[in-house]
């Protein structure tokens, strides 16, 4: 007998540039979590959220989250790097998971 899914992952939610600052990453993520409800879900992560995004932490932080994890991003590839990457292969910038819903 398989076990039931009670565990519901958010894991990217991506709004252009031209459009942020309006609630739309709240809207999504936030519907996102509503459908996981209705399917009977428990608990739900919103991972992975870089330290420095300021905006996903918060909409994290607006529906519930707390931080239950601490990640390194390590990236390895060919070809032209730029900052961004350099920035990641060093290790300079960490992520959180976020998890929504009750207390462990």
């Amino acid at each position: 007998m398989s076990e039931a899914i009670d565990h519901g992952v958010l894991q990217i939610i991506g709004v252009r540039e031209s459009h942020r600052g309006q609630g739309i990453n709240l809207a999504l993520a936030a519907k996102s979590y509503l459908a996981m409800i209705e399917r009977g879900y428990k608990t739900a992560s919103y991972t992975i959220v870089l330290d420095d995004n300021w905006p996903s932490r918060r909409t994290a932080e607006r529906l519930g989250g707390r931080v239950s994890r601490n990640f390194n991003i390590l990236q390895a590839g060919v070809g032209p790097v730029n900052s961004q990457q350099h920035r990641l292969r060093a290790g300079g910038s960490g992520s959180r998971a976020f998890l929504v819903g009750p207390a462990d």
